[in-house]
């Protein structure tokens, strides 16, 4: 293979140069060389030459220079490596190139066995990202294609299957014909479930299967669903009995939990002969230490509720090498020509990977001739028995007090808190799906004030009249997703501070590195424990605390920095401007700090009640006597730095600044 390389250098020698010393690879053709003298042919040529693997690129050129090349570089189809070959090796020209985009940076003049070793490492690095590219094509057309193939076998199978039992509700039909229709019910249903669990599967490599929690009596639920199997169970002289210590409402996805007692009910039946017995049991079970592939957050078994299904026969059973691949997509125990029983291998499959989904996990234990017992456990709360509603998403969802109106919803479980409900921190849960966001409104409300949104868009109305604390968001919303959002709070002074959890089903590496970009404080992947949300959630507000106890100590230390990582804060740095622009003039107000900064003064006040604990009155007077201690300091004396600093009355600056500092001025300065 020819690297084909294009060097971008004013420079006439370099052209020269690099045809000399790689003289022996150019005539082995393992490199081919490419020149032009300015930014603007490279692109000219880039755009015509879609081959091109490495690009040397100078920094100092007429019309672009290679460090703007780099940005334009980004928005192109180019995609090489690009090495800066420069005289300007400081670090700000390294940081920026490698920041833009740059694999590497050699510096003029060219020692050339380090180019070569460059070069060499450059090109191992294409080919990578090239077949890493060409991979994950192939991987997203694959996916697409099995998506569309499902879709497109499910309308027509629809359309027969309404035909059918259109068919079958008319009287006239002699009973073969209706034997035959309902023969041709029968396979469309069959065909219909295996092309939804091809659907599934797909949606699950996907990573594009969400979570929707719905509110029903689980009981009742799993009645519905296990009835549904005795006519087939009564056909093949099977047992079937049920064991279900469940009772009232809870929240779980009921599609993804069906799909799951489907598959484990429908195998059981399959493999358990005449006369046998198929058992299925539900109980509430909190999780426990067998269940040693779930995520581990420091709590105690006890506190991670969840329903155990049990499924058990006494059919064919399994050897251990079988059941080592049981979960394996179209693993069939007997492939042979000669098999016992029909099967395609994607049902297990699919249970499995929606266990994992779901945040649960499946075993299996089973002897040949002594039947199997599949153990599902999946982590989901009940609800309360008599559900009340919960409150439109505009609403603040109450600490103490149950929830209002909508008799549709249920209410927030009350919990009486220690001080006052105003005094809780407040989170802005941000979801487009109505379940998850009433059930992460009910799992936060206990500790803390919640309010609700639907979108990114509503959200940030939201966000801007009332400034949570925290905000809690989904990624893929209508109007502004939450990477959109995230970054808008970030970017905007006034909401900077403001913490963010993207809370998601697209649990990939490049989605959480977006996330992150956006300036995220925490990326918890769908499925999610509520346990561990809490955790989450605790953590991060503990962390706000602990830096606002941390800026105020400081403020309290009088030869602490005022340029400490606080004074970064691009918000900060602003009112510490318009401060020292009015240090003498003792009529500043919180009013005039507050226009000076384009906000108002409720936003001021609760900005840097959230910032560093204070109000906008503390802060003015708390810098002053701050700016008074430097001048200390610096030699002034207490008149000069007491007027200088807005002080009229010398008693009314002692007092303060020994409130702050402990020590008064006099005392502080003996102490230099």
């Amino acid at each position: 293979m020819t690297a084909k390389i294009l060097v971008v250098d004013d420079e006439p020698d370099v052209e020269l140069l690099l045809k000399q010393v790689f003289r022996h690879y150019i005539e082995e053709q393992h490199y081919h060389f490419s020149f032009v003298n300015s930014g603007l042919e490279a692109l000219g040529l880039l755009k015509a030459e879609s081959t091109i693997d490495i690009l040397l690129l100078d920094i100092n050129m007429p019309d672009i220079d290679g460090l703007t090349l780099l940005d334009y570089l980004a928005d192109s189809a180019f995609d090489g490596i690009t090495i800066i070959v420069s005289a300007y090796g400081d670090m700000d020209n390294i940081r920026t190139a490698m920041n833009r985009g740059a694999f590497d940076f050699v510096l003029k003049p060219i020692q050339f066995t380090d180019l070569q070793a460059t070069l060499d490492k450059a090109l191992i690095q294409v080919q990578a990202q090239r077949e890493s590219k060409r991979i994950k094509v192939l991987e997203e057309l694959k996916t697409r294609f099995f998506s569309n193939i499902t879709h497109e076998f499910r309308t027509p199978l629809t359309l027969i299957m309404t035909l059918t039992k259109d068919m079958l509700d008319r009287q006239d039909l002699s009973k073969s014909v209706q034997q035959d229709l309902s023969s041709i019910l029968r396979s469309s249903n069959h065909l219909l479930r295996l092309i939804n669990q091809l659907l599934d599967l797909a949606k699950l490599e996907a990573n594009k299967m969400g979570i929707s929690l719905q509110q029903s009596d689980l009981r009742q639920f799993l009645e519905q669903l296990i009835n549904s199997f005795r006519a087939q169970a009564k056909q093949q002289t099977i047992l079937l009995i049920t064991e279900l210590q469940v009772k009232g409402i809870w929240l779980f996805d009921a599609d993804k939990l069906e799909k799951i007692i489907l598959n484990l009910l429908s195998n059981a039946l399959k493999f358990t002969t005449e006369g046998g017995t198929v058992t299925i049991s539900a109980t509430p079970a909190a999780s426990d230490s067998s269940l040693d592939s779930l995520p581990s957050v420091g709590v105690g078994p006890s506190q991670r509720q969840g329903l155990r299904l049990t499924v058990s026969d006494t059919g064919v059973g399994l050897t251990q090498e079988q059941i080592s691949h049981l979960f394996d997509r179209f693993y069939q125990a007997d492939s042979s020509m000669t098999r016992a029983y029909e099967g395609t291998g994607i049902g297990l499959a699919l249970v499995k990977e929606l266990c994992d989904l779901l945040g649960g996990q499946i075993t299996v234990s089973s002897k040949p001739g002594a039947g199997s017992t599949f153990s599902v456990w999946l982590p989901m709360e009940p609800l309360d028995e008599s559900p009340t509603p919960i409150q439109a998403s505009d609403v603040l969802w109450p600490l103490a007090t149950p929830a209002a109106a909508d008799v549709s919803q249920p209410a927030i479980p009350t919990q009486e808190l220690p001080g006052e409900a105003e005094e809780s921190p407040l989170i802005l849960v941000v979801e487009d799906n109505q379940d998850l966001r009433m059930f992460l409104a009910r799992a936060l409300s206990k500790l803390y004030r919640v309010l609700t949104a639907t979108n990114g868009q509503e959200a940030w109305g939201i966000i801007t009249a009332e400034l949570p604390d925290l905000v809690i968001s989904d990624v893929m919303m209508p109007f502004m997703n939450g990477y959109e959002l995230c970054t808008r709070i970030k970017q905007t002074p006034e909401t900077s501070h403001i913490a963010v959890m993207l809370l998601t089903a697209k649990v990939g590496q490049e989605s959480r590195i977006d996330g992150l970009n956006a300036g995220a404080n925490d990326y918890l992947p769908k499925p999610f424990h509520t346990d561990e949300l809490r955790l989450r959630v605790r953590n991060l507000l503990t962390y706000q605390q602990q830096l606002r106890t941390f800026y105020q100590q400081l403020f309290r230390q009088p030869e602490s920095s005022l340029n400490h990582s606080l004074g970064a804060d691009e918000f900060m740095q602003q009112l510490y401007g318009v401060i020292d622009d009015n240090l003498d003039n003792a009529e500043l107000t919180v009013e005039v700090l507050a226009t000076a900064v384009s906000v108002s003064q409720r936003t001021l006040h609760r900005k840097l009640q959230a910032l560093i604990g204070m109000n906008a009155s503390d802060l003015i007077r708390t810098y002053r006597l701050k700016r008074a201690a430097q001048m200390l300091r610096e030699g002034q004396s207490i008149t000069s730095a007491a007027y200088a600093t807005g002080f009229e009355n010398l008693a009314y600056f002692s007092t303060r600044f020994k409130e702050l500092y402990t020590m008064t001025p006099t005392e502080y300065m003996k102490s230099r």
